[in-house]
């Protein structure tokens, strides 16, 4: 879930290639996760508890509706 290559709707498939690597990868297609990564790190440069983009509340909501 948190690193999808392709998305398929109504029968209809679209890409999502991901970034290449700089360094090696311990899992695949971990680069998946650099956009979640930089977000906290403008999160904690700026002296901010919780992103914005994607309050906590958010974060929630979206976590029990996949449940």
């Amino acid at each position: 879930m948190h690193r999808p290559t392709t998305l398929v709707v109504n029968d209809k498939e679209r890409g999502y290639p991901l970034p290449e690597p700089c360094l090696p990868l311990y899992f695949t297609n971990s680069t998946g996760l650099r956009n979640e990564t930089e977000e906290v790190r403008q999160c904690l440069l700026k002296g901010l508890e919780e992103s914005p983009r994607m309050p906590q509340a958010d974060s929630v909501l979206l976590t029990e509706i996949m449940d």
